[in-house]
């Protein structure tokens, strides 16, 4: 019986991404258009191991050690390998990558592997596809060379084949067959491939037109399984990235900058990148991080907090900006690194079906965010924050802190929990003694100082935790109460009129009945129980 799910699984086609020049693109991004129009090589160990077109017009080779590169041009720009900074940049690519398909590989050092066949139809075919990441790259900095493979061998291997050093092999068959590449280019130990060569096979139809089992005997095991998963006789899983979004992105410098305002330029680059990644990937943003560093001085941090995520770019240079003019003592500078770990989807609404929502209702809240951005900014970010309740049912402990971008998650996920008891705005720590005239709580010795009560009691039980003392009474009973010289609504629910309302309570047990002086209560041994206090006064 055929099973219907695996033939209506739409076949696999492999994209290879593939950076020949990764090294050269990073180092040629700190650089402004004059220099860029100068020679430029990288060296590893001394030798050159990329170059742009100006070195290789001007005669420099791949292999040449330094000395000659700079015999030959005095202007030469040289840098050094830095396969870390590679590596980092070639995940934050593969995390771009990730708006094609959720099944992108990453081939170390410099191909990405991405399964675009079930995505073929929503991006109208592969042609379409290309266009845009060719399109993305650009917009980032960077250039690859693509092509296509039903095994991710064969995309890795064309595409390596069709960028192997452009400047010095330009392959014209652009629509050449996996079959027709030599075999220098096959993923193999050298000593294989002068064998073959020896034995007068120079392309890989050649080498496919033997057995597999005297490739087997005569090279080994490895190279035939690598033949196999190649032309797709065998299963080739990968490895695919963390779907979780992550952004990083550096720049270096070719001379050191001594002064922040020369971070303009590459802030603007690094934010267009991010941009980029953001809209790729439909996600907003609520906080970035810099660092600034230098191969001689310790590096500098300077992190930007948004009251809301968003995805504002000339808001973050702003708002960035604003945070370099407050960096004191920064000598040299030769790296500048933007860093982004926390995402949030990117929220749309709706419009009406029938007229457009007016855009005015989004101003007051776009304002209040970007009002609240400038003054953390500028004061700190622990200067703005807000009120909230939180999970605790004692006065004291039923409120917290928030800052902007945690009210507005707050906002965002859910609603604070309501009591159907009333709690006033305002809370006195500690709670204020009050004294007791002809058995009532008053505020003061005069008569018309006395408390009326009318709500209440509500009784709240603190932990075991809250007592210093194993015998201490830690049960309140609050109540509703206000002046009786003052008119009021029979309602507790009511604000009274010409006067307050008061929230009261006293230890459990039966209150006092004769009059004290507040003095009194300064006593250690003195016990709390029965007792008036003034907790808090609503608004």
């Amino acid at each position: 019986m055929p099973n219907n799910r695996a033939s209506s699984r739409p076949p696999a086609l492999w994209l290879c991404l593939y950076f020949p020049h990764l090294a050269l693109q990073l180092c040629s991004r700190g650089l402004d258009p004059e220099a860029a129009a100068k020679p430029v090589v990288v060296l590893e160990r001394r030798r050159v191991q990329d170059l742009n077109q100006a070195a290789f017009t001007a005669g420099i080779r791949l292999g040449n050690n330094m000395d000659t590169a700079y015999s030959i041009s005095q202007e030469v720009i040289s840098f050094d390998k830095n396969s870390n900074q590679e590596l980092a940049t070639l995940t934050n690519l593969a995390q771009w990558a990730y708006q094609f398909s959720p099944a992108v590989s990453i081939r170390a050092p410099d191909c990405l592997l991405v399964d675009i066949g079930a995505s073929l139809a929503l991006f109208k075919g592969e042609v379409k596809i290309r266009q845009q990441v060719h399109r993305g790259l650009a917009a980032l900095g960077h250039s690859a060379t693509l092509a296509t493979g039903t095994t991710p061998m064969a995309a890795l291997l064309l595409a390596r084949y069709r960028g192997a050093n452009p400047i010095l092999l330009k392959p014209s068959a652009d629509n050449v067959a996996v079959s027709d590449i030599p075999v220098t280019y096959l993923e193999a130990d050298k000593n294989i491939i002068e064998a073959l060569q020896q034995m007068g096979i120079y392309q890989l139809k050649d080498l496919l037109k033997l057995p597999n089992s005297s490739i087997n005997r005569r090279f080994g095991v490895y190279f035939s399984d690598y033949l196999r998963r190649l032309q797709g006789d065998k299963p080739d899983p990968q490895k695919y990235i963390d779907q979780t979004p992550h952004f990083f992105s550096a720049i270096t410098f070719m001379a050191d900058v001594t002064h922040t305002q020369g971070l303009l330029f590459p802030i603007k680059r690094l934010l267009d990148e991010l941009d980029e990644f953001l809209s790729a990937r439909q996600l907003h943003i609520n906080q970035l991080a810099w660092k600034l560093s230098h191969r001689h001085q310790p590096s500098r941090h300077i992190s930007v907090y948004l009251a809301s995520p968003e995805h504002n770019m000339q808001a973050l240079l702003q708002l960035t900006q604003l945070k370099l003019e407050q960096v004191k003592n920064v000598r040299e500078i030769d790296t500048l690194a933007l860093t982004v770990n926390q995402f949030f989807p990117a929220s749309t609404s709706s419009g009406d079906l029938f007229q457009a929502l007016p855009d005015t209702l989004k101003q007051p809240t776009e304002a209040a965010n970007a009002l609240l951005n400038l003054l953390s900014t500028r004061l700190g970010a622990d200067a703005c924050f807000g009120l909230s309740t939180a999970n605790d049912h004692r006065p004291e402990m039923a409120w917290r802190r928030l800052l902007p971008s945690q009210m507005a998650q707050r906002g965002a996920t859910g609603k604070s929990a309501e009591t159907t008891n009333q709690r006033p705005l305002f809370l006195l720590t500690p709670p204020r003694l009050l004294r007791v005239i002809d058995g009532m709580p008053s505020l003061n010795s005069r008569p018309e100082d006395k408390l009326e009560l009318l709500q209440g009691p509500e009784r709240i039980d603190y932990g075991w935790w809250d007592r210093p003392a194993i015998d201490e009474i830690i049960t309140r009973d609050y109540y509703v109460a206000t002046r009786t010289d003052t008119p009021t609504d029979t309602r507790a629910d009511k604000q009274v009129e010409n006067g307050a309302l008061y929230w009261i309570f006293h230890y459990g047990g039966d209150p006092l009945s004769d009059d004290f002086d507040n003095s009194l209560d300064k006593s250690p041994d003195n016990s709390r129980h029965g007792k008036w206090y003034l907790h808090g006064i609503f608004s």
